[in-house]
Protein backbone atom coordinates (compact mmCIF):
# COMPACT_ATOMS: atom_id res chain seq x y z
CA UNK A 1 0.00 0.00 0.00
CA UNK A 2 1.89 3.50 -1.00
CA UNK A 3 1.45 6.50 1.45
CA UNK A 4 -0.86 8.21 -0.85
CA UNK A 5 -3.79 4.86 -0.64
CA UNK A 6 -2.96 4.91 3.05
CA UNK A 7 -3.96 8.55 3.35
CA UNK A 8 -6.85 8.17 1.18
CA UNK A 9 -8.15 5.35 3.20
CA UNK A 10 -7.85 7.44 6.24
CA UNK A 11 -9.29 10.34 4.87
CA UNK A 12 -12.49 8.03 3.67
CA UNK A 13 -12.52 7.02 7.39
CA UNK A 14 -12.41 10.41 8.84
CA UNK A 15 -15.51 11.40 6.73
CA UNK A 16 -17.75 7.95 7.50
CA UNK A 17 -16.32 8.84 11.33
CA UNK A 18 -17.82 11.37 11.22
CA UNK A 19 -21.26 11.10 9.19
CA UNK A 20 -22.02 8.34 11.61
CA UNK A 21 -21.44 10.72 14.76
CA UNK A 22 -23.77 13.23 12.97
CA UNK A 23 -26.28 10.37 12.70
CA UNK A 24 -26.16 9.36 16.37
CA UNK A 25 -26.49 13.09 17.05
CA UNK A 26 -29.74 13.23 14.85
CA UNK A 27 -30.43 9.83 16.10
CA UNK A 28 -30.58 11.19 19.52
CA UNK A 29 -31.77 14.22 19.21
CA UNK A 30 -34.65 12.10 17.68
CA UNK A 31 -35.38 10.00 20.80
CA UNK A 32 -35.17 12.70 23.24
CA UNK A 33 -37.98 14.62 21.42
CA UNK A 34 -39.64 10.73 21.41
CA UNK A 35 -39.01 11.00 25.22
CA UNK A 36 -40.75 14.57 25.73
CA UNK A 37 -43.50 13.88 23.30
CA UNK A 38 -44.41 10.43 25.56
CA UNK A 39 -43.95 11.86 28.50
CA UNK A 40 -46.76 15.11 27.65
CA UNK A 41 -48.62 13.04 25.52
CA UNK A 42 -52.41 12.42 26.69
CA UNK A 43 -51.92 8.70 27.11
CA UNK A 44 -49.19 8.85 29.61
CA UNK A 45 -49.27 12.17 31.08
CA UNK A 46 -48.75 12.40 34.61
CA UNK A 47 -51.03 14.16 36.32
CA UNK A 48 -51.14 14.34 40.30
CA UNK A 49 -51.99 10.80 42.12
CA UNK A 50 -55.39 10.97 44.00
CA UNK A 51 -54.12 9.40 47.16
CA UNK A 52 -54.76 9.86 51.00
CA UNK A 53 -52.72 11.39 53.13
CA UNK A 54 -51.71 8.16 54.97
CA UNK A 55 -51.17 5.83 52.14
CA UNK A 56 -50.12 2.59 52.60
CA UNK A 57 -46.92 1.44 50.89
CA UNK A 58 -47.76 -1.28 48.39
CA UNK A 59 -45.63 -3.70 46.44
CA UNK A 60 -46.31 -3.63 42.37
CA UNK A 61 -44.66 -5.77 39.83
CA UNK A 62 -43.84 -3.95 36.47
CA UNK A 63 -43.11 -6.51 33.36
CA UNK A 64 -41.57 -4.72 30.18
CA UNK A 65 -40.23 -5.27 27.10
CA UNK A 66 -39.31 -3.67 23.76
CA UNK A 67 -38.15 -4.52 20.23
CA UNK A 68 -38.69 -3.26 16.89
CA UNK A 69 -40.40 -4.85 14.12
CA UNK A 70 -37.22 -5.50 11.74
CA UNK A 71 -33.75 -5.89 11.67
CA UNK A 72 -31.60 -4.30 14.73
CA UNK A 73 -30.90 -1.16 13.77
CA UNK A 74 -34.27 -0.75 12.11
CA UNK A 75 -37.51 0.56 12.26
CA UNK A 76 -40.48 0.94 14.18
CA UNK A 77 -39.26 0.79 17.52
CA UNK A 78 -42.42 -0.30 20.16
CA UNK A 79 -42.84 -1.40 23.97
CA UNK A 80 -44.88 -3.34 25.86
CA UNK A 81 -45.48 -3.31 29.54
CA UNK A 82 -47.63 -4.69 32.41
CA UNK A 83 -48.64 -4.24 36.19
CA UNK A 84 -51.35 -4.99 38.08
CA UNK A 85 -54.56 -5.06 35.76
CA UNK A 86 -53.36 -2.79 32.64
CA UNK A 87 -51.23 -4.10 29.71
CA UNK A 88 -50.36 -2.24 26.92
CA UNK A 89 -48.01 -1.92 23.94
CA UNK A 90 -46.97 1.36 22.82
CA UNK A 91 -45.54 2.34 19.18
CA UNK A 92 -43.10 5.13 19.53
CA UNK A 93 -42.76 5.75 15.84
CA UNK A 94 -39.14 5.59 15.57
CA UNK A 95 -35.51 4.43 13.86
CA UNK A 96 -33.54 3.27 16.09
CA UNK A 97 -31.92 -0.36 18.35
CA UNK A 98 -33.23 -3.01 20.31
CA UNK A 99 -31.48 -1.39 23.47
CA UNK A 100 -33.41 1.86 22.84
CA UNK A 101 -36.74 0.03 22.52
CA UNK A 102 -36.01 -1.89 25.97
CA UNK A 103 -34.99 1.56 27.82
CA UNK A 104 -37.81 3.22 25.82
CA UNK A 105 -40.64 0.45 27.35
CA UNK A 106 -39.29 0.83 30.45
CA UNK A 107 -39.71 4.16 31.36
CA UNK A 108 -43.45 4.01 29.51
CA UNK A 109 -44.34 1.11 32.19
CA UNK A 110 -43.11 4.02 34.79
CA UNK A 111 -45.27 6.74 33.31
CA UNK A 112 -48.01 4.61 32.92
CA UNK A 113 -47.56 4.01 36.32
CA UNK A 114 -47.49 7.13 37.75
CA UNK A 115 -51.27 7.74 36.04
CA UNK A 116 -52.38 6.32 38.68
CA UNK A 117 -50.71 5.39 41.49
CA UNK A 118 -48.27 7.57 44.15
CA UNK A 119 -45.05 6.19 43.00
CA UNK A 120 -43.74 7.73 46.60
CA UNK A 121 -46.00 4.12 48.22
CA UNK A 122 -44.64 1.66 46.00
CA UNK A 123 -42.27 -1.05 46.92
CA UNK A 124 -41.36 -1.80 42.63
CA UNK A 125 -40.14 -5.01 41.18
CA UNK A 126 -38.93 -4.29 37.77
CA UNK A 127 -38.98 -7.93 35.45
CA UNK A 128 -37.17 -7.44 32.12
CA UNK A 129 -35.39 -9.51 30.07
CA UNK A 130 -32.52 -6.78 28.76
CA UNK A 131 -29.68 -7.77 30.44
CA UNK A 132 -27.96 -4.41 29.51
CA UNK A 133 -30.73 -2.32 30.83
CA UNK A 134 -30.62 -4.19 34.08
CA UNK A 135 -27.22 -3.58 34.74
CA UNK A 136 -26.83 -0.43 33.34
CA UNK A 137 -29.72 1.11 35.48
CA UNK A 138 -28.48 -0.63 38.53
CA UNK A 139 -24.86 0.66 37.59
CA UNK A 140 -23.29 -2.17 37.63
CA UNK A 141 -22.18 -1.63 33.56
CA UNK A 142 -20.75 1.38 32.22
CA UNK A 143 -23.00 3.15 29.45
CA UNK A 144 -20.30 2.98 26.65
CA UNK A 145 -23.21 3.91 23.35
CA UNK A 146 -23.37 7.20 24.23
CA UNK A 147 -27.25 7.41 22.43
CA UNK A 148 -28.28 4.79 25.35
CA UNK A 149 -27.04 7.49 28.43
CA UNK A 150 -30.07 9.91 28.11
CA UNK A 151 -32.40 7.03 27.94
CA UNK A 152 -30.82 5.25 31.40
CA UNK A 153 -30.56 8.46 33.03
CA UNK A 154 -34.34 8.90 32.36
CA UNK A 155 -35.41 6.07 33.55
CA UNK A 156 -33.22 6.03 36.73
CA UNK A 157 -35.01 9.57 37.59
CA UNK A 158 -38.26 7.92 36.86
CA UNK A 159 -37.45 4.77 39.28
CA UNK A 160 -35.74 7.37 42.03
CA UNK A 161 -39.50 8.92 42.55
CA UNK A 162 -40.60 5.50 43.77
CA UNK A 163 -40.19 4.48 47.46
CA UNK A 164 -38.02 1.83 46.19
CA UNK A 165 -37.29 -0.15 43.52
CA UNK A 166 -35.14 -3.64 42.08
CA UNK A 167 -34.67 -4.70 39.11
CA UNK A 168 -34.67 -8.64 37.96
CA UNK A 169 -33.60 -10.34 34.55
CA UNK A 170 -35.90 -12.51 33.47
CA UNK A 171 -35.48 -15.24 30.89
CA UNK A 172 -37.60 -14.41 27.58
CA UNK A 173 -39.88 -17.02 27.53
CA UNK A 174 -41.22 -15.12 30.43
CA UNK A 175 -41.88 -12.21 28.93
CA UNK A 176 -43.15 -14.00 26.02
CA UNK A 177 -45.48 -15.16 28.31
CA UNK A 178 -46.64 -12.03 30.58
CA UNK A 179 -46.64 -9.95 27.62
CA UNK A 180 -47.88 -12.30 24.94
CA UNK A 181 -44.92 -11.60 22.64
Amino acid sequence: MTLENTIAEIRQSSTGIRLYMNRLRDGLNDLEAALAEIEQSSVLDTPEPMVAEESPITELTLWCDGGLRGPNPGSDLYGSYAYGEIKKTVDFGLTGTNNEAEYMALIAGLLSIAETHNPSTIILTVKIDSDLVRHQVNGEWKVKAEHLRPLRDKARQKLNVFHSWRIHHVPRENVVTMLGH
